[in-house]
């Protein structure tokens, strides 16, 4: 995993162009339900609009994901072979553009409610907070603002939960989750070693000692073993009836960090500071005073963002 770290990942890397090959693989089965869709008459129009709503969704993750990590990439809207098989790249703004238009959009169609008793398909608040993101990293703050205060204000994700509880099945704070029949997440197995073993991915020291004393997150997310002399520490995963864990996508926290460090740009540190310390009261943490001023102001949501 040091080659990913250290930035030296060669273009024969297994597992980056199976996350690519992946991601193309649903942008063309959303472009098939949109394009059936188009022509279907055996559908009602309410099943018409929350599937339409949930293809573009799916595309725009998807893309999102494939211009962070890669950049200028082919932009494919269509089935057709022909136009796609040879399909250059294309530059990060249309990308972008084509993001925020399907966010957009599915945000309209989809509704405030979940389909099934879980979270575990997009409603219009998914498609409003990943779009709060994109505008954060585009620049435009005021529109972070405005979609992220929506989804807060919506009131179907706060007050926050304890940590011990955020990421739990269908926990108040998801936004979007990611089924998982085993009832832990792989990422969560990862982290966590088998009694008297090293973990392949251990938490480093630095990042150990970046919580501040006291700090629930660390009590309830992490815990320490020791193996070989050294201390490791393991994420928290649990798989016991009532402790279900789904992967977590999108949830309520990161809206409050988007409309923090949107506030912070904009040089409303006072509204940063009081969206920042709702997250630092849950975990346990004093409040920081309102005399912060921007410069820093944005390493501290970058330090609760971490």
């Amino acid at each position: 995993h040091l080659r990913y770290v250290n930035n030296a990942i060669l273009p024969t890397d297994a597992p980056l162009l199976s996350s690519w090959r992946e991601l193309y693989k649903v942008i063309y089965g959303a472009n098939a339900v949109l394009e059936g869709l188009a022509t279907s008459n055996g559908l009602s129009q309410g099943k018409v609009l929350q599937l339409k709503g949930e293809a573009e969704f799916l595309r725009a993750f998807c893309y999102y994901y494939l211009v962070n990590c890669w950049g200028d990439v082919p932009l494919i809207i269509t089935t057709d072979v022909n136009q796609t098989a040879l399909a250059p790249r294309t530059g990060i703004d249309s990308v972008y553009n084509q993001i925020i238009s399907d966010l957009n959009h599915a945000s309209q169609l989809l509704s405030v409610s979940y389909y099934t008793g879980e979270k575990v398909r997009a409603s219009r608040w998914a498609a409003i907070a990943l779009l709060a993101r994109v505008q954060l990293q585009r620049g435009n703050w005021e529109d972070a603002i405005a979609l992220s205060s929506q989804v807060i204000n919506s009131g179907t994700f706060t007050p926050l939960v304890s940590p011990d509880s955020v990421f739990l099945r269908n926990s108040r704070p998801a936004i979007l989750q990611i089924w998982r029949s085993e009832g832990y997440t792989l990422l969560g197995q990862t982290f966590l070693p088998s009694e008297g073993s090293f973990s392949f991915y251990p938490f480093t020291e630095d990042f150990m000692q970046s919580f501040e004393t006291g700090d629930k997150r660390r009590d309830s997310w992490t815990r320490p073993f020791t193996y070989g002399g050294a201390t490791y520490y393991r994420n928290r995963t649990a798989a016991l009836p009532g402790k279900e864990e789904y992967l977590m996508v999108l949830r309520i926290e990161e809206q409050y960090l988007i409309r923090a460090e949107a506030f912070a740009h904009l040089n409303n540190n006072r509204d940063a500071l009081a969206d920042l310390n709702i997250l630092r009261a849950r975990a346990g943490l004093p409040i920081i005073s309102d005399t912060t001023t921007r410069d820093s102001c944005l390493p501290l949501i970058e330090q609760e963002r971490r």
